[in-house]
């Protein structure tokens, strides 16, 4: 028997054999227990930013018997979400730091991040096929968008270039 939600760990494209999956199974903690030390490194390995495929990979077990002894014993679920509060927590404070010594970058992702209201990065397309297009900058200068109108109200429209003819083939 396969255990098939395990495939798209061992090949995400789906192309595995059925021997190189038989070995891959076979690779597995059939007699996993939860420990202590099992959910201590659990934790840390959720707090390492690993996903919960990598974990049951590094725990020797498949994805589905993650998800089964989450489901069935609260205290490995909460491991793993302790441990990704934790890295949050350090990635949270690392950026912090980075905001406090005024790093550009990282004070622009705060704040596209935490007021997007007022500080996004997204240029908003409004219409449809049929109406043409209109265009939502956030935050403009408006002097600069009045200077953009009046010369497009004052500028000529382009002539069109006419396209070269293609030569007829000879024989």
């Amino acid at each position: 028997m396969y255990d098939y939600e395990s495939i798209n760990l061992i090949d995400p494209y789906g192309v595995t054999s059925k021997a190189r999956l038989k070995k891959n199974m076979a690779n597995y903690n059939n007699n996993f227990e939860i420990t202590e030390k099992v959910l201590k490194q659990v934790e840390s390995l959720a707090s390492s930013g690993n996903s919960e495929g990598n974990i049951a990979l590094a725990l020797g077990i498949s994805y589905s018997t993650l998800k089964r002894r989450k489901k069935d014993h609260e205290l490995f679920g909460q491991a793993i979400k302790r441990g990704k509060s934790k890295g949050i927590a350090i990635a949270t404070s690392k950026l912090m730091e980075l905001v406090q010594e005024k790093s550009l970058g990282a004070i622009c992702y705060y704040l596209n991040n935490r007021d997007p209201a007022n500080w996004s990065n997204k240029v908003e397309h409004v219409g449809d096929v049929v109406k043409p297009v209109q265009v939502i900058v956030s935050r403009a200068d408006k002097p600069k968008i009045q200077a953009v109108k009046s010369k497009a109200k004052t500028a000529k429209p382009k002539a069109k270039i006419a396209k070269p003819k293609a030569k007829a083939k000879t024989k």
